[in-house]
């Protein structure tokens, strides 16, 4: 009868909470400039529960696209969680920067010339993560990047990634 009468703890499945992801997936180029436009994206991420609905995240992403164009971007993101037992949908904004690494001429892999072109850029984070148990999820990741700095190229990339994520107490 005691248990049935004692408060009940509150779950903290975020708050005071960092979380440490990869992230593996596909991304797609949409230019005006003849770039490759499929490509593979890998990613590393950390972050940290701002309470129980918010979450501050930092990341880095590599994509390689074959034969001409690599990227780099790194990216800070707010995320709204809405925290539903077992399915954590989620959608957020984020900024930052990106370099991109063009060959001005297909293989051989790597071309004696090599332009870098570094970028802002702002987008939008969604998806879902599924909770394995307290300290696993596993999800997926969707982020619509819009190139702020290359509007003479109408740059606009995609990821789509599957990712992986433990989550600490602080």
């Amino acid at each position: 009868m005691t248990v049935l009468l004692a408060p009940a703890g509150r779950a903290r499945a975020y708050e005071d909470r960092a979380s440490f992801a990869v992230e593996l997936g596909w991304g797609v180029v949409g230019s005006s400039a003849p770039l490759p436009t499929h490509g593979f994206v890998s990613g590393i991420g950390v972050g940290f529960g701002l309470n129980d609905t918010w979450e501050l995240r930092v990341d880095a992403a590599y994509a390689l696209h074959p034969s001409a164009l690599h990227r780099l971007r790194t990216s800070v993101e707010i995320v709204y969680l809405v925290d539903i037992i077992e399915v954590v949908p989620f959608v957020g904004l984020g900024t930052g920067a990106a370099f991109s690494f063009i060959a001005d001429e297909p293989p051989p892999p790597i071309s004696s010339t090599l332009a870098v072109r570094p970028d802002f850029e702002a987008h939008i984070v969604t998806g879902f993560d599924v909770l394995l148990d307290r300290d696993w999820t596993v999800g997926i990741v969707v982020r619509p990047i819009f190139q702020l700095t290359s509007a003479e190229n109408d740059l606009f990339y995609l990821t789509v990634t599957a990712r992986a994520q433990l989550l600490v107490d602080l």
